[in-house]
């Protein structure tokens, strides 16, 4: 079986799925390949809790993830312990299906 795609990303880490989502959402057609079952890498795997420092140089997705985290627990942005993995697997695998046709093998 044959997929054209312009993007291959391999593994939906965090960062896999981040450059699927952006490389989508700029036009491409994206292939996002997972060994496994789970999208979100270690962020959904457990270590969710992460040393942020300074807030003022995040941007993008890892400040859309913060976003999305907090509005979850309903709390501000940053107010919180980390994500349990199923919150962050549910946020990661939401932007996959929102993503325009971006197929999961």
């Amino acid at each position: 079986m044959t997929t054209p795609a312009e993007v291959v990303v391999y593994a939906a880490t965090s960062a896999g799925v981040c450059a699927a989502v952006a490389a989508a959402d700029a036009g491409a057609d994206v292939l996002l390949l997972e060994p496994g079952r789970h999208v979100g890498g270690m962020t959904s795997g457990g270590l969710g809790y992460t040393d942020v420092g300074d807030v003022r140089v995040l941007g993008g997705p890892a400040a859309r993830f913060r976003r999305e985290v907090a509005e979850h627990y309903g709390v501000p942005v940053g107010r919180y312990a980390g994500p349990e993995p199923r919150v962050a697997e549910t946020i990661f695998q939401r932007w996959l299906d929102q993503c325009p046709a971006t197929p999961t093998a």
